[in-house]
């Protein structure tokens, strides 16, 4: 299986995380702690936004063409960065498991990123393509975590960080 085919629905995902995350936020009080989270949802929204625009261009990518390892190296760099920064983000108390949860994430994107790279760069190497896959997919598991963490879901019990409590919107934080 390709990396265009277990990332096609992953764009809606990321769109509806993003509204429910905004509504989570969301604080007309101005009180110093909704400032606060104010601030982290702009940062994380832009994680997201960046992971779903990845996602439509790497379903985009056209298997057949000449660019299509580049493309996808280029994509999955994106990715990579963008796991960093969000795992780089000081989360406020009430998020502090996301940011462990990126954290995670940004680990696994990391060994999967190398080993892309690997893979694709010089002759194919499928051992190095099948371990950046696996790496791929923790990376999205944890994204995923981190979706239902911030939608108050219990996580998989596969994973290794699972919600300790729903996160609390603003206006109860105020």
């Amino acid at each position: 299986m390709n990396i265009k085919t277990r990332t096609s629905g992953l764009s809606v995902v990321f769109a509806a995380l993003l509204l429910v995350f905004s509504a989570l936020l969301l604080s007309g009080c101005g009180s110093e702690k909704a400032e606060e989270l104010e601030a982290y949802r702009e940062k994380m929204d832009g994680f997201f936004t960046t992971l779903s625009d990845c996602s439509d261009q790497m379903s985009a990518i056209d298997p057949s063409s000449d660019t299509a390892s580049d493309d996808l190296l280029t994509i999955i760099d994106r990715i990579s960065n963008a796991c960093m920064d969000a795992a780089a983000v000081e989360a406020p108390e009430e998020y502090r498991t996301v940011q462990e949860m990126a954290v995670s994430a940004n680990e696994s994107m990391t060994e999967a990123k190398e080993n892309f790279h690997k893979a694709f760069e010089g002759d194919f190497d499928e051992d190095a393509y099948n371990k950046g896959m696996t790496a791929y997919d923790d990376a999205n598991e944890k994204i995923r975590s981190m979706i239902s963490y911030l939608h108050g879901e219990e996580t998989d019990s596969s994973s290794s960080i699972a919600p300790e409590e729903e996160i609390p919107s603003a206006e109860s934080s105020s």
